[in-house]
Parts: C-alpha cells; sequence; structure tokens
C-alpha cells in the first residue's frame, strides 16, 4: 500500500477542509510533518486509522467516542459533519475510501454517538466497490490486527515490551498479531479445518460401524464423552475470556483511577496553599481598611512635623525647669535639717559653728520657689500632646497601606494562580469518582482469582479432551484398519485425514520455526546497523517474538535502555517486514522521542529503506531541522508544518 492523500474535513483538530499529499520521486520517500505538542500530529495518524478501521485511539490504545472526533469549533458554529477520504495505491490499482460521520434524521444538535450515523465508501479504479466487499477489500492489503506494526505510535512500544516479559493475555494477543502478519493463520486455519474433517468422518465412520460389536460401544462411548468434554471447555473459555475483558477494563481503570489518586493529593495541597493565600489576602484587606481612614494626615505631614519638633523642644525646656525647681527645694530642706539637727542629713557628721554660719548665711540669702504644680502640669500637658502628634505620624501610615496592597496583590496572583492549577488538575481527571477506587479493586482482586481457577479448570479440560480424542483417534483408526470397517471408503477417508492433520500440526511448528529465525536475523541485522554499542552480538528471538540483546559473550543484556528499546522495535518491523514482504507504508508517530543524537542519526540513515514510503510525525525537539535533518534530506519528498490557530485547531501547511 502506497498513500496518496489524506483529506480532512471537521476531524478533530482540523476544522473544514484540510489536505495533505504523499508524493514519493525516486529514492525521495519521506514525507515529514513537523507539530509541536497538541497541534494534531497523534489526530493525523487516527485520521489514517479512522479511514481505514473505523476507530480513533487515544492514551492506553483506548478508543475515543465518535462525538469527541467532531472539531469543537465547527459543532459551535453547527457543522456537526466530519469526514476523512484516503487515497492510496495497491498493487497497481488507485483506490479512494471515505467514511462520514453525520447526524441521523431528526438530530438538530448531537450529543453523544448515537445521534450519528456513520457511512463508507470506496472505489477502485473509480468504480464503486459493494458497501460489504469495502472489509474485506482492506483486509486483504492491511488488516486492522497487523496495522498496528506499519501505523505506528509510541503505545506500541508499550505493548512490544510485554513480548520480553513472562507470558500474558497481552504478549499472547501480540503474539498473534505478529503471526497474523508472517501469516501463521493460513496454516492455523487449514489445521483447525482438517481437524473438524476429521471429527466427521470418524463420527460417520461410528455410525456406519457395527454397532453391536463391543468396539463399537467403546468408541461412541468416547466420542460422547469427547464431545461433552469439548462443550464444557468451550463453556469456560468463554467465562474465562470474559472474566479477562472484565479484569482488562477494571486494570485501565485502576490506572486510571490511581493517577486520579495522585493527582487528587496535589489538589488538597493546592486548596491548602490556596486557604493560606485567601486568609494572607483578607489579612491585607483588614490592614488596608483599618489604615485607609489616617490617609488624609499624608496632606498635613509636614505640618504635624514642625508641630512636634516644637513640642519637644517645650518639653525639654519644661523638663529641665521642673528639675532645677526639685533640686533647690530639696536643697532648702536638707539645710533645715541639718541645722535643727546638728548633723549633716547626707553623710552623717556633726556641723561645726562655721558651717552652721555658712548654712544660716545661705537660707537668709534663699528665695522660696513657687510655681512646682504649674510647672509639672505644664511638661504633663506637653507629654500628651507630643504622644497625640506621634500617633499622627502620616509616614507608618503611608508605608503601612503600601505594604498591605504589595500583600494584597502577592496574594491575588498567587490565588489566581492555585486556581488556574486545580483546574488544570481536574481536567486531568474528568468525571473520576475517588471513591470507586477500593470497590474497582476488590472486585478485579475477585475476578484475578476466578481468572486463575477458569486456567486451571480450562487445562484440566484441555488435557482431558486431549486425552480422549487420542483415545477415539486409536478406537477408530484400529476399527478403521481392520476387517470390521463396513465403509472401507470412509475408513480410507479417516486414515487419509488423520495423516494429513500430522502433517499440519508438523507444519505449523516448523512454519514458526523457520520463521522466527527469519525474523530473528534480518531484525539482527538491522539491530546491528542502528545501534552505537559495537560489542553487542545478535538479537534472540522467543516464542512470543521478543527479541533479547545479546552481548558479545553472547550473554543476555538484562538492562535495556529506553533507547535500546526503541532500536529493538524499529528492528522486530523491519524483521517483520522482510519476512512477510509487506514493505508497503510505514507511518510514525514521534519515533524519535527516547533516542540520544547518535543512534538518531543512524536510524534516520535507514528509515527510507524499511519501506516503499515513509511518512514521519515529529517535532521539532526530536527532530532538529539545523541539527538532524541533513541525515534524512535525500530523501525526503515533502515537508509540512502544523500550525495553531487556536486550543481547539490547527491546519496544515506545506513548506
Amino acid at each position: 500500500m502506497i498513500l496518496n492523500a489524506l483529506k480532512l474535513h471537521n476531524f478533530m483538530p482540523y476544522k473544514g477542509d484540510q489536505e495533505m499529499t504523499f508524493p514519493v520521486f525516486d529514492n525521495r520517500n519521506v514525507t515529514l510533518v513537523y507539530g509541536d505538542n497538541m497541534r494534531g500530529k497523534t489526530s493525523l495518524l487516527n485520521g489514517l486509522r479512522w479511514a481505514l478501521y473505523g476507530e480513533v485511539l487515544g492514551r492506553h490504545l483506548r478508543p475515543i467516542p465518535a462525538i469527541n472526533i467532531l472539531n469543537k469549533d465547527a459543532a459551535h458554529e453547527r457543522d456537526f459533519k466530519v469526514q476523512v477520504s484516503l487515497q492510496f495505491e495497491n498493487e497497481g490499482i488507485s483506490y479512494e475510501l471515505i467514511r462520514t460521520m453525520q447526524p441521523r434524521e431528526l438530530i438538530d444538535t448531537p450529543r453523544d454517538d448515537s445521534h450519528f450515523e456513520f457511512s463508507r465508501v470506496m472505489r477502485k479504479d473509480g468504480v464503486p466497490i459493494a458497501g460489504h466487499l469495502v472489509e474485506d477489500e482492506i483486509n486483504r492489503m492491511l488488516p486492522k490486527s497487523i496495522a498496528r506494526f506499519w501505523l505506528f505510535d509510541g503505545e506500541l512500544l508499550q505493548e512490544y515490551e510485554q513480548l520480553v516479559a513472562e507470558a500474558n493475555d497481552t504478549s499472547d494477543r501480540i503474539r498473534d498479531a505478529i503471526e497474523r502478519v508472517l501469516g501463521v493463520p493460513t496454516l492455523l486455519n487449514g489445521r483447525a479445518h482438517l481437524a473438524e474433517l476429521l471429527h466427521r468422518a470418524q463420527k460417520q465412520f461410528s455410525r456406519e460401524g457395527q454397532r453391536d460389536s463391543q468396539h463399537s460401544k467403546l468408541e461412541q462411548q468416547t466420542l460422547e464423552e469427547l464431545d461433552a468434554a469439548k462443550r464444557e471447555l468451550k463453556n469456560f473459555e468463554a467465562l474465562q475470556e470474559g472474566a479477562r475483558i472484565e479484569c482488562d477494563a477494571l486494570d485501565d481503570d485502576l490506572k486510571r483511577l490511581s493517577r486520579a489518586e495522585s493527582v487528587k493529593a496535589k489538589i488538597d495541597e493546592n486548596q491548602q496553599q490556596l486557604a493560606l493565600a485567601t486568609s494572607a489576602r483578607d489579612r491585607a484587606v483588614q490592614i488596608r481598611l483599618g489604615e485607609a481612614p489616617k490617609a488624609w494626615l499624608a496632606l498635613v505631614a509636614t505640618s504635624v512635623s514642625l508641630r512636634r519638633g516644637q513640642v519637644e523642644e517645650q518639653l525639654l525646656s519644661t523638663r529641665d525647669k521642673l528639675e532645677e525647681i526639685i533640686t533647690r527645694k530639696v536643697e532648702h530642706r536638707l539645710r533645715l535639717a541639718s541645722l535643727q539637727s546638728g548633723s549633716c542629713m547626707i553623710c552623717g557628721q556633726a556641723v561645726g559653728e562655721e558651717h552652721k554660719q555658712h548654712i544660716n548665711n545661705r537660707e537668709q540669702s534663699y528665695e522660696a520657689v513657687d510655681g512646682f504644680d504649674q510647672v509639672s502640669g505644664r511638661l504633663a500637658a506637653l507629654t500628651r500632646n507630643l504622644e497625640k502628634l506621634r500617633s499622627l505620624g502620616a509616614r507608618d501610615v503611608e508605608e503601612r497601606i503600601i505594604q498591605a496592597e504589595r500583600d494584597f496583590d502577592r496574594a491575588t496572583v498567587e490565588i489566581n494562580q492555585l486556581k488556574m492549577r486545580e483546574t488544570s488538575l481536574l481536567g486531568e481527571i474528568p468525571g473520576v469518582n475517588l471513591d470507586d477506587l477500593g470497590r474497582m479493586a476488590e472486585r478485579r482482586d475477585v475476578l484475578q482469582r476466578e481468572i486463575g481457577r477458569l486456567n486451571n479448570q480450562v487445562a484440566a479440560l484441555q488435557a482431558k479432551s486431549a486425552s480422549l480424542q487420542k483415545k477415539y483417534d486409536h478406537l477408530v483408526n484400529a476399527a478403521a484398519s481392520g476387517q470390521q470397517a463396513s465403509s472401507q471408503v470412509i475408513a480410507r477417508k479417516v486414515r487419509l485425514l488423520t495423516s494429513l492433520s500430522e502433517v499440519f500440526e508438523k507444519s505449523v511448528d516448523r512454519l514458526r520455526q523457520k520463521l522466527r529465525l527469519v525474523v530473528e536475523q534480518s531484525a539482527t541485522t538491522t539491530f546491528t546497523r542502528l545501534t552505537t554499542e559495537k560489542q553487542y552480538l545478535r538479537l534472540m528471538i522467543n516464542d512470543r517474538y521478543g527479541l533479547e540483546i545479546r552481548d558479545h559473550l553472547d550473554r543476555p543484556v538484562s538492562v535495556r535502555s529506553a533507547g535500546a528499546e526503541q532500536i529493538v522495535a524499529l528492528s522486530l518491523i523491519d524483521g517483520l517486514s522482510n519476512a512477510s514482504g509487506s514493505a508497503g507504508v510505514l507511518v510514525m508517530d514521534t519515533p524519535f522521542g527516547r533516542l540520544d543524537p547518535k543512534h538518531r542519526a543512524l536510524v534516520l540513515g535507514y528509515l527510507p529503506k524499511m519501506a516503499k514510503q515513509v511518512v514521519l510525525f515529529v517535532h521539532e525537539g526530536e527532530l532538529s531541522r539545523e541539527r538532524d535533518l541533513s541525515h534524512i534530506s535525500d530523501y525526503v519528498a515533502a515537508v509540512y508544518e502544523l500550525e495553531r490557530v487556536s486550543a481547539t485547531q490547527s491546519v496544515i501547511g506545506r513548506r
């Protein structure tokens, strides 16, 4: 398959009609599509997937509801039609595949998937194909089960890592998908068909044999037991599959809820910070309200300052005067007391006549001091006035108001940031009820125990069925080889089908071994070209097509980096392509995110050789035009840029 053009109408971020072509000129077989995160690279991959298979996948490869692929801005303008047209070639034939989604009749405003009707049209060399044949035509070219290896996104790496882990349901499904790429199911279907034919022939032989013989009765009894065991096995396998499906769904929900639980802890912390910021803002408001009535003081600040200086000078002068009055009064009282007692009131010595005369002279010249009460009253009044003037300090009021404004602004900015963060966090877990976490975990644990029990029962029934089948085959073949057979034609048919079944059984095992060897050798060749670690010897494949790196001493490399994992996954894809002969188109979304510059250069140089056509959806950080483009520029046929129009719109631009 070679892509020619992709046309989109209102598909995800692509509003209106937009188109992208995929030219191939001689050795120029690479189309580069640059786009930042959230610009629509994965949406283009989903556009291809929706056109082919009618499904759109989100994170963890979970289907996206159809209502969500309609562009939001187009829906706002009441244009509810979504259409994707894919033009491609296969084996020299031109195809056009158009898938359309539009509201059902009488639906004015669609609100869920049931409000839409879906249609699909395919033209082959311009001639329409009957609707019931479209899916068969697509599956003939690129079956949905193997498309994951040619429509490649980052999720494939997570799936591929399951292959090198222990056997489980996921690795089994991936192994089955790989074997479909390699054509193994064709042989498996033949083996199953032969087994069914053999079983019918054996039953027919038993019916036409000698019913009264002991041998025939044993055949019939064994056949009835075998049929009963197969019916019971089928029932238990259905129960097993149902439990696995429910358990897988619960696992997905639990992973989502586990993420939600982590986000909820961040939301709780965010709310605590929001409460603190709100409290700080409220305090700033209260301070501002309390200080605002005093703001007028700034108008009289100069007068208040001058008056305060005057009062301070008067206060100092009055204090000095009061101290002088007090000193004179105290001295007068001490002199009189010394004269009366004959002893000095300070040192206690006797006062001589000469000193008494001196004291008398001083007292005769002493003038009574008046005004103590007046001066002390004036001092108290000046002190009160000064305190009032100081309380009218405009500078302090201004500083407090300015600081309150700063605190208010800072708290408001923090509140807005915290609210935006909470909105963002809530957007990560839309519609999640965290109370469901415990209930789901308990149900999942019950299902896991049930699956374990069913696995044991299925294994026991498989062993029982195999034993009964072997016993029945032996009985029928013994009867067919003897002279008791009533129909030699049916007997020969039983023997022939038995031989063919054995041949097919051995052929399946041999084919798997051969294909694994081809994939291993091809993947090893690719790996040694792409890895920068030259001491790695080879890749070794396991039964589930997991590839293990072997070092120069042929020992397993147990610890693999994310970059090595990506190189191994690319090597597997190339090995599958070479083994199956399906090297048509290879579409890769963000393929270089885990690679260092040296590995990226090697991969870029080799990618154009992995398929007839390569389409890469990248961003500047993983494939720099200045740093990396030179490694692949000789193979580039077209370059596109996904440009932002708004959060819900992007446009495709040709460079």
